[in-house]
């Protein structure tokens, strides 16, 4: 526009008909410009495509900024801005590139994190440009900003789990119902399912259909099945500073993964201080933590100045109960929720190490 102006100035001074035609010209482009980027906004958009659905900690992630054009001219330049967050650090990341006429075109990138948790990751802007580059303009998200929350995992370390008796523990408080003995062998009830062709009717949960209005049935496992309980007591009775969460977090997944070395399953249970509600969760692959552990980011620790710390062992007592694993914020792993018969205390400091060389023996 100042070119246009600049030239119809000179021209009107010198009288020349050609800088005038040409101030025109200019004029005319910059207004044929400023209209092709609003209609360029409407034919193009943009989204985050992470290759999984999480990642670990300290290391990247790569992913990949889908545009597309669905418009019947080509976009010579767009622009985009990335943003990822976790606790209070923030990142940014610049991307650019062309899209042919109904067409779409992808630009990779690297994403990171430091801590375990969640990664906020959005597109925080996408603009389109004219064709001659001189003009651009946001296209718009329609009020919201789309934001991916990726969950950030701790190493795989196994800790290496022993059985002093050579027999496992039972898990207390895991809401399974008797189940009827089949000969010899004593069966559970292992999950609810709904009816499929050849289930027996003996296995349909009648009073749960009967609510749902669909017929379900009940699938039994073995009674002997080996089995442990572990309980994660998440009050915190101290500040826990980042690298305290994370090696909270890195030492159950180990944990976790020795014991699903030795076990058929393993039963979760915690407080979900959110939901205000107790939660249990039977495990029997291990790839399940992939599960879990946004489970437990998303409950969070409890803080010790707002729960009642009687009420909050009596409920344990009831809803879980005593005789299993027990690991707390202040990275001690016990059985039967007892100091006294603390099985295992880690160090803040030598924790990875002793992951590593250390083995736990279970009574």
């Amino acid at each position: 526009m100042a070119a246009a102006i600049a030239t119809l100035y000179v021209a009107g001074i010198y009288h020349a008909p050609e800088g005038l035609f040409a101030g025109f010209i200019e004029f005319a482009l910059f207004l044929v410009m400023w209209v092709s980027i609003f209609f360029l906004r409407r034919k193009i958009y943009g989204v985050i495509l992470p290759d999984k659905n999480g990642m670990q900690r300290e290391c990247v992630l790569p992913c990949r900024l889908k545009v597309t054009n669905r418009g019947r001219w080509p976009v010579w330049r767009w622009d985009a801005g990335i943003f990822w967050a976790q606790d209070g650090q923030k990142n940014r990341r610049k991307l650019s590139g062309q899209v042919e006429e109904q067409g779409e075109t992808q630009v990779e990138f690297e994403i990171s994190a430091a801590h375990c948790g969640f990664v906020e990751l959005r597109l925080q802007r996408l603009r389109v440009w004219d064709p001659l580059r001189l003009l651009h303009i946001r296209v718009s998200f329609k009020g919201r900003k789309p934001v991916l929350r990726i969950p950030v995992f701790p190493p795989e370390n196994v800790l290496q789990v022993e059985s002093a008796q050579g027999e496992t523990l039972q898990a207390f408080g895991s809401d399974q119902e008797p189940a009827p003995a089949v000969g010899n062998e004593v069966w559970e009830v292992q999950q609810y399912r709904e009816y499929q062709a050849g289930d027996s009717v003996k296995n349909i949960h009648w009073k749960l259909s009967a609510r749902s209005e669909e017929l379900w049935v009940k699938e039994y496992s073995r009674g002997d099945e080996h089995r442990i309980g572990l309980f994660l007591d998440l009050v915190q009775r101290k500040p826990l500073d980042a690298e305290g969460k994370d090696a909270f977090y890195e030492i159950f997944l180990a944990l976790f993964m020795g014991l699903m070395e030795k076990y058929d399953s393993v039963y979760l249970h915690w407080f979900d201080w959110q939901e205000k509600r107790w939660e249990v969760r039977r495990i029997v692959e291990a790839e399940q933590y992939h599960e879990v552990l946004p489970q437990l980011y998303e409950a969070g620790f409890i803080p010790a100045d707002q729960i009642d710390e009687k009420t909050y062992r009596e409920e344990r007592i009831v809803r879980v109960g005593t005789g299993m694993l027990q690991f707390d914020l202040q990275l001690r792993l016990s059985f039967g929720g007892a100091e006294e018969l603390v099985l295992k205390q880690f160090s803040l400091q030598r924790y990875r190490r002793e992951i590593a060389e250390q083995k736990v023996v279970i009574p």
